[in-house]
């Protein structure tokens, strides 16, 4: 007989040589269990287990990520570190007397799409599988749940975050830090997440969708620090180290360590190499103030007047974006297009009247890297980003690219040889067909190759064909806000860049301008904006599952341009999950397909940029 502690209560488990699953005697929790065939394993894991048992779950999840190094088979260990990824504490239920999960991590992606859950329910018995599959299920319940009542929560500016009470339920040094940065900064009119008030005023309420919520609409954590011990305390770890995972995915964010007698190399590593700030300075508020006024872009309510700060906010844009345009050139001196490309979109944020942001976004679109080459280049003219340079160009700047023409094809004594002509679609064409139209940036990002579309439907002579392959990853809006397939900058891109850059005019001769239907997402009632009229545009809910016979048929694989550009890859079946115009359960997000060809109506982020893109468009067949 082997020792192995519950995964809930901790209390010693009796489990059989072979077994994989087992119930607790104590709180009747049954469950999934490790391969009892090293005394080092088992240690480990039970160290891991009781460590999230203790909600400490950065501590944990390492753990587990070391057993997984030495085991890589352990299904357990890759278990653990997924529920520590989701913060899932045990509690008891005081109805029925059990241990049920509750979650103190809300995660953006579901727990379905997660790669180690996908890992070991490909190699999972099947009785390990019904409880893993029952444990995700009741984790993904959790989580949509707290999503929907985050979303009805109001944004938060600043996020303070520190320890309340000592182990004496006393108010620790940080609390009082933090209560007047607090009342400071909501003078100034932030909105201001600090827990003994904003906490205490829901009492009753669960605190996660509320937490959840203030980490993810918070631009400023501050992190208000006396006393080295608390850095690491399980619930300011748990703030902090989920809004570092925020700020990885939003450049816009920023922490900012508020410290006594607290020091860099006394913080854990992935605060180290933050710039901190010294409570204790005498300048310390004005400072702060500063910094957060900056990045609000407001006045600056401490040190100056209006006029003067909305001068010194100005002067401060103005470097930002000539060290962006630097930076842009540097990008398109070693011919990174995509880094180039998104510093351009990063200037425009700021100042959409940027000509030059416009003029080296078309460099981007030609791979070029100055002017005389993107002379050379047939069509550039017309190119949008190329008139808008012109439109928002300075007298001189303007004058210098109007005077640009197209280069002229030279002649030859024989016969000329004609242009290539537009690839032809044919009555024929049946539903299911493949065919090619169009060409597109597949293998690489140097060459534009033919673009394979699927027949959906014919009508007549029309008919309505989708990308073969997934052609690209775009978000389907490039903020995280209220978005609709009517506003969405996916929409703008595809009916644009996308359809100037990969049809020659008379291929857009026979793509029909249609409209596009703003149906209801069939599951939750949110507003989905008006109907378009488009040449391009994505399947809805209805049409995924109307044009395709099974989950199946609608997999679909992304090009090496697509997975370059960010598109998430299976790793099973290599396939990827792509976009669909409905939005999901609330305005800020819009659904999507699964790598297995599943229709998620429920949806993610509108800005995430790991779903591929798969045009639609109807066109007009020749006899």
């Amino acid at each position: 007989m082997e020792k192995l502690t519950c995964k809930s209560c901790g209390s010693e488990l009796s489990l059989k040589y072979g077994a994989k699953t087992v119930i607790c005697e104590l709180c009747g929790m049954e469950q999934t269990v490790p391969v009892i065939n090293d005394p080092k394993k088992l240690e480990l894991l039970i160290t891991a287990n009781g460590h999230r048992r203790a909600c400490r779950f950065d501590i944990a999840k390492k753990l587990y990520e070391s057993i997984i190094t030495q085991y890589p088979d352990e299904n357990e260990a890759y278990w653990g570190k997924i529920l520590c990824e989701f913060g899932i504490e045990y509690v008891e239920d005081f109805a029925t007397a059990r241990k049920i999960p509750t979650c103190h991590r809300t995660v953006r992606e579901s727990i379905f799409n997660n790669t180690d859950y996908r890992l070991i329910m490909n190699r999972a018995s099947a009785e390990e599988k019904v409880i893993y599959e029952t444990e995700a299920k009741e984790i993904d319940r959790l989580q949509k749940e707290i999503k929907e009542k985050a979303n009805k929560e109001q944004p938060y500016d600043i996020f303070i975050c520190f320890k309340d009470s000592d182990e004496n339920g006393r108010r620790t040094t940080d609390s009082q830090y933090a209560n007047k940065i607090y009342t400071h900064f909501t003078r100034l009119g932030y909105k201001v997440f600090f827990s003994p008030v904003t906490l205490k005023s829901r009492a009753g309420e669960e605190y996660e969708p509320i937490i959840y919520s203030a980490l993810y609409t918070a631009k400023v954590m501050l992190f208000v620090c006396a006393n080295k011990d608390y850095v690491s305390e399980p619930w300011v770890r748990n703030e902090w180290s989920r809004f570092l995972e925020f700020m990885r995915k939003d450049y816009t964010k920023v922490l900012l360590p508020c410290l006594k007698d607290v020091y860099p190399y006394d913080l854990p590593e992935e605060l180290s190499k933050i710039q901190v700030m010294d409570i204790t300075d005498i300048d310390f508020y004005e400072s702060l103030t500063r910094q957060i006024d900056s990045k609000f872009g407001r006045v600056n309510t401490v040190t100056s007047t209006r006029i003067e700060q909305n001068v010194t906010q100005s002067i401060d844009i103005d470097k930002q974006i000539q060290s962006f345009l630097e930076r842009i050139e540097i990008f398109l001196e070693d011919k990174d297009w995509k880094k180039a490309d998104e510093y351009a979109e990063r200037i425009l944020d700021v100042n959409p009247k940027c000509a030059k942001a416009y003029l080296y976004k078309a460099f981007c679109e030609y791979k070029v890297t100055k002017v005389e080459e993107l002379a050379k280049k047939q069509g550039f003219t017309q190119n949008p980003n190329f008139k808008k340079s012109i439109r928002f160009g300075d007298p001189q700047l303007s004058a210098s690219l109007s005077s640009l023409k197209e280069p002229i094809t030279t002649q030859t004594t024989s016969a000329p040889t004609p242009a290539p002509a537009a690839q032809k679609l044919t009555v024929a064409l049946k539903v299911g067909d493949i065919c090619k139209f169009g060409k597109y940036y597949q293998s690489n990002d140097a060459t534009k190759e033919d673009i394979e579309w699927q027949v959906l439907a014919r009508e007549g002579n029309k008919a309505l064909i989708i990308s073969k392959y997934a052609l690209d990853c775009k978000p389907y809006n490039s903020k995280y806000e209220d978005t609709t397939w009517e506003i969405c900058s996916l929409r703008k891109w595809l009916n644009s860049d996308f359809l100037y850059n990969t049809f020659r005019d008379a291929e857009k001769a026979i793509i029909s301008t249609v409209w596009v239907s703003a149906d209801k997402n069939p599951s939750y009632s949110i507003n989905p904006g008006n109907s378009t009229l488009d040449k391009i545009f994505l399947l809805s809910i209805s049409e995924a599952n109307k044009y395709f016979s099974s989950d199946t048929a609608r997999e679909c694989k992304p090009t090496a341009y697509a997975k370059k550009n960010g598109a998430f890859v299976n790793k099973y079946d290599g396939n990827s999950m792509w976009w669909l115009r409905f939005p999901g359960f609330n305005q800020k997000y819009a659904a999507y397909v699964y790598p297995d060809g599943d229709v998620n109506d429920f949806g993610d982020d509108v800005d995430r940029c790991i779903y591929a893109v798969r045009p639609v468009l109807w066109v007009n067949l020749e006899s």
